[in-house]
C-alpha cells in the first residue's frame, strides 16, 4: 500500500511538472521581428535638375574682349567695339547627377558677336567672334525653391576672332582659350528665365578676353 502511494505521488509529481512545461513553453518561444532597414537613393524632389532632363538657353551677353592686337598696316592706335547686337549664345545643358548636396550638370554651346576695329583716321575692319563653352554647373540643394534655384559655374571658352581683309590688316584670324566662372538664379519650373554674372579670364598674343558680363536667357526643356 506505502508502495501504491509513493507510485501515485511521483506520477502526480511528473504531470504536474508537464502541465507547467506546457504553459510556459509557448511564452519561451522566440519571436522575429523586421528591423527597419536605412535605404539609400537618389532624390526624386521635382525641383531637382536631374528630374528636368536636357535644356537649352537662348541668350545674349555683354561681354566682348578687352582688346584684339591684329596687325595693321599703319602705327596708329585702334578700337574695339560691338558693331550691331551684343553676343547671341545657344546652350545646352544636361544633367550629370542629382546628389544630397545638389545637382550637377554638363553645358556645351556656341556663341557669336560682329565687332568692329576703328581707326582714328577713320578706316575699320570687321572682325567676326565665335565662342564655344564647355563646362559644368553646380545647384546647391539649400539654395533651391519653388520658384526656381541659384547656380554656380565654370567652363573653358575657345574663342576664335576672324578678321576681313581692309585698309586696316590683312585677313587674319586668332584663337584663345579663356576660363569663365559664373553664377545666377534660374526663375521658374520647367521653363524659364536664366539671368547670370560671369568673369572670363585668359588671353593669347592677339586677344585679351579678361571682363565681367551680364548674361539674361531663356531656358526650356528638350
Amino acid at each position: 500500500m506505502m508502495r501504491l502511494k509513493t507510485a501515485l505521488l511521483l506520477g502526480t509529481l511528473v504531470l504536474s511538472v508537464n502541465g507547467a512545461q506546457a504553459v510556459i513553453s509557448p511564452a519561451q518561444q522566440m519571436t522575429t521581428a523586421e528591423v527597419p532597414q536605412a535605404h539609400f537613393s537618389r532624390s526624386t524632389d521635382g525641383s531637382t535638375v536631374d528630374n528636368l532632363g536636357s535644356r537649352l538657353l537662348l541668350g545674349v551677353s555683354s561681354w566682348q574682349p578687352q582688346s584684339i592686337r591684329l596687325r595693321t598696316y599703319r602705327d596708329q592706335a585702334t578700337t574695339l567695339s560691338r558693331d550691331g547686337f551684343p553676343l547671341s549664345f545657344v546652350n545646352y545643358e544636361f544633367p550629370i547627377g542629382s546628389y544630397s548636396r545638389g545637382d550637377l550638370t554638363g553645358l556645351m554651346g556656341f556663341g557669336f558677336v560682329s565687332m568692329r576695329r576703328s581707326e582714328i583716321s577713320g578706316n575699320s575692319q570687321n572682325v567676326a567672334l565665335f565662342t564655344s563653352l564647355i563646362g559644368i554647373e553646380f545647384s546647391p540643394r539649400v539654395f533651391h525653391w519653388p520658384f526656381g534655384y541659384v547656380h554656380f559655374g565654370f567652363g573653358l571658352l575657345p574663342t576664335m576672332a576672324s578678321a576681313s581683309r581692309s585698309s586696316v590688316s590683312d585677313a587674319e584670324s586668332a584663337v584663345a582659350f579663356p576660363g569663365e566662372f559664373s553664377t545666377g538664379m534660374f526663375i521658374g519650373k520647367v521653363t524659364g528665365v536664366d539671368l547670370s554674372l560671369s568673369h572670363n579670364i585668359g588671353r593669347s598674343e592677339v586677344i585679351v578676353a579678361d571682363g565681367l558680363a551680364l548674361r539674361a536667357a531663356v531656358k526650356f526643356e528638350l
